[in-house]
């Protein structure tokens, strides 16, 4: 049995669950974004390419996690990390404490911006109407 001060907190526990319930709903919005840009595309192009999207969607993320792993790796460089020090140096500290505190807040507006300009909410029903007489015809 491993002593007790290695076990994880409570309180991170905690934190680590009530982070995967907010993430769940809104990986669930993704997918069903994915869903309608296929209907989309299908009613733009008259080509039915679920699997293609799909695969694409996936390859973007793998692409995405890779570039936001480097660019933290380029970004704990700039503020002076040194993973050999058992002790970071003040600045070091502040600059990962703010990087965590106003990154995800720029994500978000950005995220907010962009889904201002979605305009696909408004026009699917009459993209799925006009794809139901394409398939009876």
């Amino acid at each position: 049995k491993p002593p007790r001060s290695s076990w994880p907190k409570p309180m991170l526990i905690g934190t680590a669950l009530l982070r995967g319930i907010g993430f769940a709903f809104p990986m669930g919005l993704c997918s069903a974004l994915i869903g309608d840009t296929m209907d989309y595309g299908e009613w733009k192009t008259g080509v039915q390419a679920q699997a293609m999207l799909f695969s694409a969607a996936t390859l973007t993320g793998k692409i995405g996690q890779g570039l936001l792993t480097s660019g933290f790796g380029i970004f704990l460089t700039a503020v002076g990390y040194d993973g050999a020090l058992k002790m970071q140096a003040a600045g070091t500290l502040s600059g990962i404490t703010e990087f965590f505190k106003v990154g995800p807040l720029i994500v978000m507006l950005l995220i907010l911006v962009l889904m201002c300009f979605w305009n696909l909410d408004r026009d699917l029903p009459d993209i799925r109407e006009d794809l139901k007489k394409r398939r009876k015809a």
